[in-house]
């Protein structure tokens, strides 16, 4: 399977039907390999485009497609100068966590940068940490293992 320039982290195992039936999305870590400056983010795989409606109809189309997951180096400004002044050999990219939904995405994207606190360390490239989260009781119930699991 060809993941691009991203490799997979300890314990992420690539889903069977990735192909065929990808994640909606997953929570990365950008290192640069001689400074050890990281960067976490998330990355959807799945990009839905809303079009407007067919002559003659009334909802408007979705047209599901993949995203530029392959080849993306992450959003914060300060990243994508290194990235592109310094190479992309000089950095990891690495898969932590794929998620099937964008509510698991937020969440684990946060829960990675608060675990790390990216916003007080220098060796971060995470400058903002934007996220809007509802408590949403069917993840909640529906994990409420493993959350257990990491002694929350």
């Amino acid at each position: 399977m060809d993941l691009g320039h991203w490799e997979l982290g300890n314990n992420v195992t690539l889903p069977e039907d990735f192909e065929e039936n990808p994640p909606m999305g997953f929570v990365y870590r950008i290192e640069n390999k001689e400074t050890g400056k990281f960067y976490i983010g998330q990355k959807k795989i799945i990009k839905v485009e809303k079009r407007p409606p067919l002559k003659g109809k009334v909802r408007k189309r979705k047209i599901v497609k993949q995203s530029d997951w392959k080849t993306y180096c992450g959003s914060s400004n300060d990243l994508k100068n290194d990235v592109k002044t310094l190479g992309e050999d000089k950095f990891k990219f690495t898969i932590i966590r794929f998620c099937d939904c964008k509510w698991k995405c937020s969440y684990w994207e946060l829960y990675h940068q608060m675990h790390n606190h990216v916003l007080f360390r220098e060796d971060s490239y995470n400058g903002i940490i934007n996220v809007r989260i509802s408590k949403f009781q069917k993840f909640i119930d529906q994990y409420r293992e493993e959350l257990q699991n990491l002694d929350i």
